[in-house]
Order: structure tokens, then sequence, then C-alpha cells
């Protein structure tokens, strides 16, 4: 029994320490990208992803954006069952002035859902080990 929760105590650890070090990623690339252009939806990818539940169409949207004309795409690392971009839709992107292909864009924050997501089931697994070691 006691094997059991220490298994939950540290994959609880390691999840806290992964989101921490992702939000600390994107924290570092928020404070790295100062410079702003408008880019625009070069397209959506999609995606199938296969179940026993069925299939579930995936989308992920690629940005196109130009830095003293030279041309930059970024595809989102996030892929999802909704897309809330359209082909040709014009977005803010935020890039690095001294390595204009590091970027992010404005209002696509699921990679900070994702790490909070990640964050608080570290959280919940390292409480539900204390609470079942002290019973």
């Amino acid at each position: 029994m006691e094997y059991d929760i220490l298994v939950v105590f540290g994959a609880g650890v390691v999840l806290v320490i992964a989101g921490l070090i992702w939000l600390k990623k994107i924290k570092g690339r928020k404070t790295v990208c100062t410079s702003s252009c408008t880019g625009k939806v070069e397209r959506v990818n999609t995606s199938v992803s296969r179940d026993d539940d069925g299939d579930t169409v995936m989308y992920s949207p690629v940005f196109s954006y130009e830095v003293n004309g030279t041309a930059y795409t970024h595809e989102s690392s996030i892929k999802s069952s909704d897309t809330k971009y359209r082909r040709g839709e014009a977005v803010t992107i935020f890039y690095n002035p001294e390595a204009p292909a590091q970027c992010y864009v404005k209002g696509n924050n699921d990679n900070v859902f994702l790490a909070f997501v990640i964050l608080g089931m570290g959280v919940l697994a390292i409480v539900m080990a204390a609470i079942n070691f002290f019973d």
C-alpha cells in the first residue's frame, strides 16, 4: 500500500515540475517576443484521430507573417477538435526581434491552459497521496 502512495506522490511531483517548466517556457517566450506584426491564417491543417468512440477531426492552424521582407510560418503546437481560426483571417503575431522565427499568436493560449491542467493534476496527485499516507 505504501508503495502505491509513493508512486502516486512521485507522479504528482513529476507533473508539477513539468507544468512549472512549461509555464516558465511560455513566459520566457512572451518576454522575448516584444515586437508585433499582423499575420494571417495561411491554412488550417486537419487530421483524424481514431479510437473506440469513433473518429475525431483535429485542427491545427498555420500562421504566416513577414518581418523585414522575410516570410515566416508558424504551426500551432496544439491540435484541437474545434477550430477558432479561418483561412485568410488576420491575427496579431508577437515575435522575437533578434530571432523572428520565434513567435506566438495573440489569443492562442491553448498551451497555457494545458500547462495549468498538468500542474493541477500533479497537485491533485500529491494531495491524494498525502491523504492516503496519513489515513
